[in-house]
Order: C-alpha cells, then sequence, then structure tokens
C-alpha cells in the first residue's frame, strides 16, 4: 500500500480512534492531555463501555454445559450467520442466558463493553499468546491560578498487558468458559479476557474459540457515564505459534441461489481466518500460514486494479474502424476477437471440469458465456451483410475517438490582458483543434493512450447490434450488466452502443428525431460528470451529422440534463434570472453546470474584470438570445471552436422546459426526476408524445 494511503488511513484512526496528541498538550511520557473535549467526545470508536448492572458473566457450572449439534446452524448464511448461530447456544434450564451468550451480547450492543475475535486452532497442544493495550483517561480537577476558574484535563495513561492462555487452560467441553484477569504492573484493571469454547461433537468443527475482552465495571442506565469508566483505543491481538486454521464454511439451505454458488466458485480459495465481534479483525499471511489477529475498528483493504488483458495479434483501433479506416480490417480483427473468445471458452471449461465440487455452476457460467460469443458473431455477421449497419458502426469509432480526443483536452481558462481576453491552461501550450487522421495534432499522450477499443467494450457493443438494429428482435428483453471496477471502460462501452444506437436510428428514417437513450444515475454529482464526457460523445456525432446531412437528417443530436431545480433551472424564466444575477456578480451559483467546453476545453462561466472598478464579471460559454422570449444557449467563447457560431451552438440543454419543447437524442436524469413521470404532463414528449410531430420513443436504456 502506498505511504500516502497508510497516511491518510493513520489520520482517520488519530481522529476517530486516538490518541491524537497535540503539540504543546503532551505529558513528559509523551501521552496526550484533552482539555476541551472528554474523550467520549473527542473519540468515537474502540471504546469499551462499563456495562450495565446485573449483566455479569460468570463460569457455568459443569450441568450448565451444552453441547450443540450440528444441526442446530442450518440454515446459516456464509461465516457470519455461521457464529450468529453459534453465539444462540441454548439457555440453560433456569432461563438465564448462557455466559458465552452474555459476552457476544457485550460486543454487539450500542455502548459495547466487549470485543470478541472467533477462531479455530490447528493444534489440541496450541498455546496462544494474547497482547492487550488500551488507554485510561485520569480526570484532573485544577483551578487556574490567573483566572480563578476551574478547569478540567484529562491525562491519559496506556494500558499493556501480556497474557498467555496454554492448551491446558482452554475450556474443554462445548459452551464452557475460561476467565483471565488482566493486570498492569501487578494492578487489577477491571479488564477481563473470556476464552469460550465453541467446539461441536463433530471432528470438522474442533479447534473453535472467541476470545473476549470485556469490561468489567458496572453502571446502571440511569447513571451517567464516565470517562474514566472507559477504555480507549483498545486493541485485542491473538498469537498462535502453529498458526490459525481457516474457518469452516457453512452451506446454505438455499442451494439454488445463483449468486451465493458463482461467489463459492470465484472465492473458493480465499479464506476467512478470524471473525470479530463488535470490531473487525485483520491477519497477515506468512509463508501462506496466518500465526497473528488483531481487532481494528477501522478495516481497511487495497483493492488491485483490473487492468484489462491487450491482445497481441488483434487490432481494435477505433480509426482502422472508422470510416476513414478499412472495412476488411476491421471484419478481419473482429474475427479473431470471437475466435479468441470462443477458444479462451473453452479453454475455461476443460479447467472448470476438474473443480468437481462446483460443475454445476461452472456449467451454468460456460453456458452463459458461450450465449455472449453467439450474440457477438451474430453482431459481426450482421456488420458483414448489412452496409447501413456497417456504416452506423464505423460512424460510431470516428464519434468515439473523437469524443476521447476533444474531452481529454485540458482546460483552458479566460485570462485578461492587455491586448484583450486570451486562452491560457497550465502546460502554457498552444491547444489546437485535432485531426483524428493526423496524430501530431493530438494533444499531448493522446496518440498512447487513445483510440483502442478493449476487448470487453467492443465485444459488449458487437453483442447489442441486433437488438439496437431491429425494434422487434428479442434479444431487446435482456439486460446487460457491465461489471467492472471504476476506471475500468465501463463508460466508453455504453457511449459506443449509444453513438450507433443515434446513427443506426436516423438511418432508418433521417427524420425520426427526438429522444433516443435514457440514462438513469441515482447520484447527482455522477450524473454532471457523465454528463460531461456524454456531451463530448454528442457534438462529436453532431458534426458527423452535418457532414452527412443527407443520410442523418437535418435536426441536430443533443444531449440533456434532467435533474432537480436545485442544480439546474426547472423553467427557461429562472434560468434568464439565474443568468442575469450571474452577470452582476461572480459569486452568484452556476446553475448551468459545465464549466469546460466539451469540445475545445475553453472555460464556461463568469470571469472577473481584471479592472475591478468594472461592474460584474464577463461571462463565457453561456448567451442570453431573444427569439422571440429570452432564453440561455450554450455557446462556445473560443472562435477556434467548431460550436461559436451563431448558427452552431452547442448541442446542450440543462432547463427542463428546454428539454420538453425540443426532446434531447440522450437524456441523463436523476431517480427522482424519473418519478414525477406521472404528474408532468409535458414529459411525454420525452417519450414521442408531441401534437405537432411524432418520433419514435427511445429505444436504450442505460441505468
Amino acid at each position: 500500500m502506498s505511504d500516502k494511503r497508510l497516511e491518510i488511513i493513520d489520520i482517520i484512526k488519530r481522529e476517530f480512534i486516538g490518541p491524537d496528541p497535540v503539540e504543546g498538550m503532551t505529558q513528559e511520557n509523551g501521552e496526550e492531555i484533552l482539555t476541551i473535549d472528554p474523550p467520549r467526545m473527542r473519540y468515537s470508536a474502540g471504546i469499551l463501555f462499563p456495562k450495565l448492572k446485573g449483566f455479569d458473566i460468570e463460569a457455568p457450572e459443569s450441568d450448565e454445559v451444552h453441547s450443540v449439534s450440528p444441526v442446530d446452524i442450518e440454515g446459516g448464511d456464509e461465516i457470519s450467520e455461521f457464529i450468529d448461530n453459534i453465539d444462540r447456544i441454548s439457555s440453560s434450564k433456569s432461563g438465564k442466558p448462557d455466559p458465552e451468550e452474555d459476552v457476544i451480547n457485550l460486543s454487539n450492543s450500542f455502548r459495547q463493553s466487549a470485543i470478541s475475535i472467533t477462531v479455530k486452532l490447528g493444534c489440541e497442544n496450541e498455546k496462544v499468546k494474547v497482547k492487550i493495550s488500551a488507554g485510561v483517561y485520569d480526570r484532573i480537577s485544577n483551578e487556574n491560578t490567573q483566572t480563578g476558574k476551574k478547569e478540567i484535563k484529562y491525562y491519559r495513561r496506556s494500558l499493556k498487558s501480556n497474557v498467555e492462555v496454554p492448551c491446558s487452560k482452554l475450556p474443554k467441553l462445548p459452551g464452557q468458559v475460561e476467565k483471565f484477569d488482566i493486570l498492569y504492573d501487578g494492578d487489577p484493571t477491571h479488564l477481563i479476557l473470556i476464552v469460550t469454547n465453541r467446539n461441536f461433537d463433530n471432528d470438522i468443527q474442533k479447534g473453535i474459540y472467541t476470545f473476549s475482552l470485556a469490561n468489567e465495571k458496572n453502571t446502571s442506565e440511569k447513571d451517567t457515564i464516565k470517562d474514566e469508566d472507559c477504555f480507549f483505543q483498545v486493541e485485542l491481538q491473538l498469537f498462535a505459534e502453529k498458526g490459525f486454521l481457516p474457518m469452516p464454511e457453512v452451506k446454505r439451505v438455499n442451494s439454488e441461489d445463483e449468486d451465493y454458488l458463482t461467489n463459492l466458485l470465484l472465492y473458493r480459495n480465499i479464506k476467512t481466518y478470524a471473525i470479530g465481534h463488535g470490531c473487525s479483525v485483520k491477519w497477515d499471511y506468512e509463508c501462506n500460514n496466518v500465526y497473528t489477529v488483531c481487532t481494528t475498528f477501522i478495516p481497511h483493504y487495497e483493492v488491485k486494479p483490473i487492468v484489462p488483458n491487450s491482445l497481441n495479434n488483434i487490432d481494435l483501433d477505433m480509426f482502422m474502424m472508422s470510416d476513414f479506416g478499412d472495412k476488411s480490417k476491421t471484419i478481419e480483427n473482429l474475427t479473431k476477437l470471437c475466435n479468441d473468445y470462443r477458444e479462451w471458452i473453452d479453454k475455461t471449461e476443460k479447467y472448470g471440469l476438474s473443480l468437481s465440487e462446483f460443475n454445476e455452476t461452472v456449467n451454468r457460467h460456460i453456458t452463459n458465456c458461450r450465449e455472449c460469443h453467439r450474440r457477438m458473431e451474430k453482431g459481426l455477421d450482421l456488420l458483414k451483410g448489412d452496409n447501413r449497419v456497417y456504416k452506423a458502426f464505423s460512424y460510431m469509432n470516428r464519434a468515439m475517438l473523437l469524443q476521447q480526443l476533444h474531452y481529454g483536452l485540458p482546460l483552458q481558462k479566460w485570462e485578461e490582458l492587455d491586448t484583450g481576453w486570451v486562452l491560457t491552461n497550465p502546460d502554457n501550450k498552444v491547444i489546437q483543434m485535432p485531426n483524428i487522421s493526423d496524430r501530431s495534432t493530438w494533444y499531448e499522450y493522446a496518440s498512447r493512450i487513445y483510440g483502442k477499443w478493449r476487448p470487453f467494450q467492443i465485444a459488449f457493443i458487437l453483442m447489442n447490434l441486433n437488438s439496437m438494429t431491429f425494434t422487434d428482435h428479442p434479444e431487446r428483453e435482456i439486460v446487460d450488466l457491465i461489471w467492472f471496477p471504476t476506471g475500468g471502460g465501463k463508460t466508453e462501452a455504453y457511449l459506443g452502443l449509444s453513438a450507433f444506437t443515434v446513427f443506426i436510428r436516423r438511418f432508418k428514417n433521417p427524420d425520426n428525431a427526438g429522444t433516443a437513450i435514457l440514462m438513469r444515475y441515482t447520484l447527482r454529482l455522477l450524473t454532471t460528470q457523465q454528463y460531461e464526457r456524454a456531451s463530448s460523445m454528442i457534438c462529436a456525432c453532431e458534426m458527423i451529422r452535418r457532414e452527412k446531412e443527407q443520410e442523418l437528417g437535418n435536426q441536430r443530436y443533443s444531449i440533456g440534463l434532467w435533474v432537480g431545480d436545485n442544480l439546474t433551472p426547472n423553467r427557461m424564466e429562472d434560468a434568464v434570472t439565474a443568468y442575469n444575477a450571474m452577470s452582476r456578480s461572480s459569486k452568484t451559483d452556476n446553475p448551468f453546470i459545465l464549466l469546460k467546453c466539451p469540445w475545445c476545453g475553453a472555460q464556461m462561466g463568469a470571469v472577473p474584470y481584471r479592472d475591478k472598478n468594472k461592474r460584474g464579471p464577463r461571462i463565457f460559454g453561456y448567451k442570453k438570445k431573444k427569439d422571440p422570449r429570452q432564453h440561455i444557449v450554450f455557446q462556445c467563447s473560443n472562435i477556434k471552436c467548431d460550436f461559436s457560431a451563431d448558427d452552431m451552438t452547442l448541442p446542450l440543454y440543462v432547463v427542463d422546459t428546454d428539454i420538453y419543447e425540443n426532446p434531447p437524442t440522450l437524456i441523463i436524469g436523476t431517480v427522482d426526476k424519473f418519478a414525477m413521470l406521472p404528474f408532468k404532463p409535458e414529459a411525454r414528449a420525452i417519450f414521442g408524445k408531441q401534437n405537432h410531430k411524432k418520433c419514435t420513443p427511445p429505444e436504450l436504456i442505460i441505468q
């Protein structure tokens, strides 16, 4: 893990758990002194509170020990449910809860009085070393000699103790408990270590124990909890000389749960070596063995990036697949892609046969893979046999390459000089508009990082060519899920399919405008980010449409952002009012979302004049027009940009009334907007229902 990440984790730990000594407020031994907030106000995790009176933990008599059959744990759900069922060991005949139940309840309660770790020991003769650390804050009241006021300070003391639990001291019978007092410098600390036997009668479950650290101090519900009675920064660490064994897996009763069975297959080599109660647990591998487990209140795990495989013998170049490229080479490379995928499926199937325990799950996934391969080949056949489809596919490749190059341009800020307003950028370089046929015009390292499809992206597009081309195709009922981590390329895959959709729709009917794609997001921040990226793609499609107007019609491609009125104006009157307010002060909120031209990177928004005596800022990228009523349009202020001319404004909408009157080709909206559809009759225009014209409803939904 990188040093920066470790620093962030350390900051979080000091903030929520402590200690976090402030310079000048420490004792001679380096321990912190709290003066402003008491420790329970300063820290919020890693605390053992005193337990309620009457909630005592005593070792049971021999006749109260219960043997639990494995049948009692049926219906468990993975490891956690296994432990939950262990925790529900039968109560004694007297009706009192068993001691092992008590300590788990203390760990899982609101103000927990214990933390617990359940482990499986690998040897009957195992000796477990336990390391315990905690912090205690002593309340000291003094009178300030200068002000005469009473001051309260909390001085931290560090408690550290080691306990050895030899095999002879481990409880022998199921449910039996052994207690160990925790001493510090020979004095009692009110901390106790409790070891509970969790073993069943069958050999599989042998060696399972729960180690609990509990605060023995008592309080009542009405009493105010004192900081001095709490233990802070609590940590429990176990060390086994011969190592810990993985915890047993518990099969679900509902074995038909496909997700559960898939996870068993995917994570068959990942083992759980400890389970925390009221805390999490961490461990490290030493030569593929685990010797130490430790509690943690801020669990963390570094997820390694997933890097898509590069196929050396296959060229997935966007320019080569565009209308400027070579159709025969495109078909050749896509054929290789399909063949390679089939070979991979065959190889994976052979390996899967060796996993006899998972054969049914393996066969299910192989069947799904073969279905995906079949759809890819059907899409390839369509490209070979339908010139209209191939042309839309090639335009899509050109649009996606243009989208990458233009979206990758840096932000260029407007700066007022003596000669006028000029654009500047962090690299102080002259930014030229990229020409896809001339790589020397591509910004910086674009030629190295742009212009190539990842295999799964083009495969996803191939799979859906038929369903996007034919309105009655049965595969329109399929919901395809792109399962990839952030940064893996999901957006590029569905933007590519979106570009194909808008082109093939116009090839079938050049006059078929209206909304073709609905994109729905749950988070508004993510929605606006995706709007910026999709805007570059729509601008690229619009540039191609203007060039190919005879094929693609004379109605422009556009994109709309459909979100709540606290982000963008719902009415054009509100948009004009907001624009006027921005013209008076650059500190006014900008409701027009885009702060950068999606085509050239020029700054958009209010920029103050160098002369502070001038009234208001200058507005770039947005213009107020009147034809016949006042409205706001997006128009780049960079004269070198293709979307700076009066007849070539940016095809962007963020105002609801604009979206209803001129339904954009692609609409990105949030869940709350879609929920309002029944209450907004004018929104039916999005679905092709307008009085003066009729369009096909949306054909692609991306969620």
